[in-house]
């Protein structure tokens, strides 16, 4: 049973009843879910089937239901050891002055990120995992999706790639003192686009393009996708971590590496 609702991973909000108090109160049950905990060891488990009791002051873990369940409960000498089913270790709690047993969990509270995007074109491009904006305006004009609005177009897709790469040609000739004198890239049309072509020639930087589908000519980008791809898995794996975090794990790998 538990009195604070920011606790709960997953709630079901509804009457569940009441239960009795040791004074023979009863306090209404306005919820049911589970709450998230981190283990010692770093891995994350639940507490499933906890009610949610908007009086009550205390959390409390039923001895009873974890019986039932198939736990293992020891007390002897003022301590309380409590065992999965398999009889593996889940917490030894020594009991308090009021005879009470006050088990101390980490408890995992969510939190909700909320991104705002004014520009109803990109709002979609994101809707879509990136989809590019012609294929938006394919859709928009063919009416194949409810509620998509007219979608135009953008070269703004095109023209971020331009940018950062003036950021990385003005950074890197400034580093090594010598004028960048050719560039290659795969067949990507942020990178084949009017205006990025147009800003090699006025710079006299000679653009090569790799063949379609050879991904072997561009073997040191690729290689160094492997070598990123490598420890972003090994990192999860190692430490047990959710793919939720995958794009977290790829900037860490990132920085490691420069």
């Amino acid at each position: 049973m538990c009195g604070k609702k920011e606790f709960f991973a997953k709630l079901k909000d509804g009457p569940y009843g009441s239960v009795s108090l040791g004074d023979s109160s009863k306090l209404p049950v306005e919820g049911k879910g589970k709450i998230k905990i981190i283990q010692k060891d770093g891995r994350e488990e639940y507490i499933s089937n906890t009610y949610y009791i908007p009086g009550i002051k205390s959390n409390i873990l039923s001895i009873g239901q974890l019986l039932q369940k198939g736990y293992v409960i020891h007390i002897e000498n003022m301590l309380l050891t409590h065992r999965n089913a398999r009889r593996k270790l889940i917490a030894r709690v020594q009991m308090s002055k009021n005879r009470m047993f006050l088990l101390k969990l980490n408890t995992k509270i969510g939190s909700c990120n909320i991104g705002v995007m004014e520009d109803e074109s990109w709002k979609w491009h994101l809707r879509f995992g990136h989809l590019h904006f012609n294929g938006l305006k394919l859709l928009s004009s063919g009416g194949m999706v409810r509620g998509l609005p007219q979608i135009e177009a953008t070269h703004q897709e095109k023209s971020a790639a331009l940018r950062v790469f003036k950021k990385i040609k003005a950074l890197t000739e400034a580093e090594n003192n010598h004028k960048l004198v050719a560039v290659r890239s795969d067949r990507g049309r942020e990178y084949t686009s009017n205006a990025f072509q147009a800003y090699c020639k006025e710079q006299g930087t000679r653009h090569q393009l790799t063949t379609a589908y050879t991904p072997q000519q561009n073997g040191i980008a690729e290689r160094k996708n492997r070598t990123i791809l490598d420890m972003i898995r090994s990192m999860l794996k190692e430490k047990n971590l959710p793919k939720e975090l995958w794009a977290e794990v790829v900037a860490c790998s990132i920085y490691l590496l420069n």
